[in-house]
């Protein structure tokens, strides 16, 4: 059996700060900022993931306070960069949930194939938590 744990899906997403004419495209400063606070996100939660999988990113429900200050730091980030540019904007796509319901029965499915990293990924008999990826 699977211990718990929060998916995560989506990515911020920047539109605009490119210009093209004449089949040359320049890139403006508020789109530069932009792209280095979107590759910031996908590192942070790299510290927290347990496992990678088509459905979203499983993160230890254990580690849930610490993905929440990881939520906020980017929700306020991508609010201030919003409110200061004027030609580029971040969307941002972040989601967060349980793993549970045909989401959970997907991730099994798919883990089921992938003997090698259920492992890791299970509660141990004795109701202690195996090891993490």
């Amino acid at each position: 059996m699977l211990r718990p744990f929060i998916v995560v899906t989506g990515t911020p997403h920047a539109e605009g700060g490119e210009r093209g004419q004449n089949g040359e495209k320049t890139v403006t400063a508020d789109r530069k900022r932009a792209n280095t606070l979107i590759t910031d996100w996908p590192r942070k939660l790299r510290r927290l993931r347990a496992c990678k999988t088509p459905f979203g990113t499983l993160v230890d429900f254990e580690h849930r306070a610490e993905l929440m200050k990881v939520f906020d730091y980017f929700s306020a980030k991508i609010a201030a960069f919003n409110a200061t540019s004027t030609d580029c904007k971040i969307e941002n796509y972040l989601l967060w949930e349980k793993l549970r319901g045909n989401r959970l029965a997907a991730v099994e499915g798919w883990l089921a194939v992938r003997p090698e990293l259920r492992s890791g990924l299970e509660t141990v008999e004795n109701g202690t938590v195996g090891m993490t990826l």
